[in-house]
Formats: structure tokens, sequence, C-alpha cells
């Protein structure tokens, strides 16, 4: 029984690796053309671009769009977490790559949750409806945003809080508010739902706080 559990848990890791990965290279693929034919032109890929340029020039957060600092937009500190992966290949593609990586990633947690009421092979339908899914296709291809990355960190505080794992809930929680002020309304849900299901402080004052 054991040997079959874990036979069976190792194909769901190579199923799910396999499914990212093919999600990571295609659509890195098809932002580069996409790049190569100068088809990201809603400014937001080239804002950020420069910010992080500037950033390793010694000027933090730096843009010329505006005559204000890049955190006068939004506060998003976890661009600094990627500045030394950029500083590796300083090219705009670059932060494509990033971020189709990030959300490819979302689907290790969300495999993880679904694994909780879904019995195996079953639960990997979720991460997989996850990488098919349009709007997350969109996301991948649409310019480049921060904010997505707080996506995988959210789901991982998900699970923390499932399994009431507070370590874990805790540091990907403070890791997801680096990322951009509104996901502090995230954490206020938390807070909320912990209180309906009367959990202690950890789980229902202090995401509120």
């Amino acid at each position: 029984s054991n040997r079959l559990t874990n036979n069976q848990s190792a194909t769901d890791r190579l199923v799910l690796g396999v499914a990212i990965g093919f999600f990571v290279v295609v659509f890195s693929l098809i932002g580069a053309v996409k790049l190569q034919n100068f088809e990201y032109n809603a400014l937001d890929l080239a804002i950020y671009r420069q910010v992080f340029s500037e950033s390793l020039d010694g000027r933090l957060f730096h843009m010329t769009i505006h005559p204000h600092s890049f955190l006068g937009d939004h506060i998003e500190l976890f661009l600094l977490v990627l500045l030394p992966m950029y500083a590796l290949w300083q090219s705009p593609l670059a932060l494509i790559v990033l971020q189709i990586l990030a959300l490819g990633l979302a689907a290790w947690p969300l495999t993880k949750i679904a694994s909780r009421w879904i019995p195996q092979p079953w639960h990997l339908v979720i991460p997989l409806a996850w990488l098919l899914h349009p709007t997350v296709q969109s996301m991948a291809l649409f310019e480049f945003h921060g904010l997505i990355f707080a996506i995988p960190l959210i789901l991982w505080a998900v699970l923390g809080y499932l399994e009431k794992n507070a370590r874990q809930f805790w540091i990907f929680s403070l890791l997801a508010l680096t990322v951009r002020e509104d996901v502090g309304l995230v954490l206020i849900g938390f807070g909320i739902l912990g209180a309906i299901e009367r959990r202690s402080r950890t789980w229902s004052l202090w995401p509120v706080v």
C-alpha cells in the first residue's frame, strides 16, 4: 500500500512538473515572439523595465514616466527580490519569463490544496485547469505586472491556513504583502474567515491588523 502510494505520488509530481515546464516553455516562446514583433505596447513592461534598470544603477524605484518614485504608484517592495534575477539577464524578456514562471509554479500549491478534498489522481485536474485557463494564459502574456507574484504566495498562505500551520501562513502572507499594498485586503479576508471559524487571534485578529 505504501509502495503504491509512493509510486502514485511520484507519478503525480512527474505529471505536474511536465505540465508546469510545458506551460513555462510554450508561453515564454510566445512572449519572445510577441516582444520581437513589438506587440507589448501598453507601457507596463516598459515602465517595469526602466524601474529594474534604474534600480540596478543605484536609483531604486526611479522612473521617468511620472515625476516621482515608482513607489508613489504602488508599494511593490517584492521587486527587490526579483532584482538579482533581472541582473543576470537584463532584458524585458527576463521579466516576461519570470511572470510566466510565477503563474506556472502557482499550480504546485494548488495541487496540495486540491488533494485535501479530491482523491488521487483526480486532484491534478485543478492545477491542470489552472494552467489551461484562458485568463491565466492572458495574464502570462499581457505586459508585466508585479501583482502576479502574489498569486503563488497567497496560495501557499491558503495551504498554511487550511493546515493550521501558522509559520507557513505568516511567512507567505508577509511576503505577499511586499508584492503590493492592496494584498492586505486578502489578509483581512483571512482574518474574517478565522473569526467566523472561531480561531485564535493568530488567525482572526492579527491578519486584519
